[in-house]
């Protein structure tokens, strides 16, 4: 069994793929690319990926149809009316060369998509920021009457077995 080359960059990816269906996937691409500008482009999983504060969006050749990913379930039920001619599998658009996927499409998608990775960044750097706040809180020090600093009650160089008798 002869295994194929894995492509390493997308232009690769494109290169290998045959000319009809290249041409629409490259146009797919191009679009992508103006409505996510600092997204960045690799290939994951054999396909190509784009990432702006996580995956944005995936696409792929297969045998039989083109395949865009979504990602998300929430953006098959915001574009459900414009996705009708289309045949949507979990979270996988399927076209073909004769009904590719309108460009404007693709360009909402990838803007919605960027917008859900935005606010979930937002909303982890704010968890994250309250967790930094609630964890670098500490109790003030204190000072025993022979000049030790201490933070529990009981000094514990004067009192050295009194946590370890009462725990």
């Amino acid at each position: 069994m002869r295994k194929e080359k894995v492509a390493e960059s997308v232009d690769e990816y494109l290169a290998g793929l045959p000319a009809p269906e290249r041409a629409v996937l490259a146009r797919i691409r191009d679009a992508i690319k103006s409505a996510a500008p600092k997204a960045e482009e690799v290939i994951s999983y054999q396909i190509p990926t784009y990432r702006y504060e996580g995956p944005l969006v995936h696409f792929a050749h297969q045998r039989k149809h083109l395949s865009f990913y979504g990602v998300s379930l929430s953006i098959f039920k915001t574009f459900k009316k414009q996705l009708k001619p289309f045949e949507i599998s979990g979270r996988t658009i399927h076209f073909t060369v004769e009904r590719p996927l309108p460009l404007a499409l693709v360009k909402s998608i990838v803007k919605e998509r960027l917008a859900e990775n935005l606010a979930r960044a937002a909303k982890e750097e704010k968890s994250a920021q309250a967790i930094k706040e609630a964890t670098s809180r500490r109790a003030p020090e204190k000072v025993c009457s022979r000049g030790h600093r201490f933070i529990k009650t009981p000094c514990q160089k004067c009192y050295p077995g009194f946590y370890k008798v009462r725990a």
